[in-house]
C-alpha cells in the first residue's frame, strides 16, 4: 500500500528495525495488566488504557521473526 506512514524504531540484539504503521495515536508509559490474553502470534492481548480498549503487540515476536529469517539466509 502506498501513502504516508509513521515508523516505530526498535533496537534489538545489535540490530535496528522500523515497524511502519498508518498512524500513531498516542505514546504513553503506564503500569498495565492485560485483561484478555491473545492466542494470536504477535499479539499479547488487550488492556484498557486511558479508558480505551488497546491491543498490545508482541514486538519481540516480530523482531525474532525478522532476525531469525535473516540469520537463516546468512544476512
Amino acid at each position: 500500500k502506498t501513502g504516508r506512514y509513521e515508523t516505530m524504531v526498535f533496537q534489538y540484539d545489535g540490530h535496528i528495525l522500523g515497524i511502519m504503521v498508518s498512524r500513531i495515536l498516542d505514546i504513553t508509559e503506564a503500569v498495565y495488566d492485560i485483561k484478555l490474553a491473545s492466542d494470536s502470534d504477535g499479539l499479547l492481548g488487550t488492556l484498557v488504557l486511558n479508558g480505551k480498549s488497546t491491543d498490545v503487540i508482541d514486538v519481540a515476536y516480530f523482531l525474532d521473526k525478522v532476525f531469525s529469517h535473516q540469520k537463516a539466509k546468512g544476512v
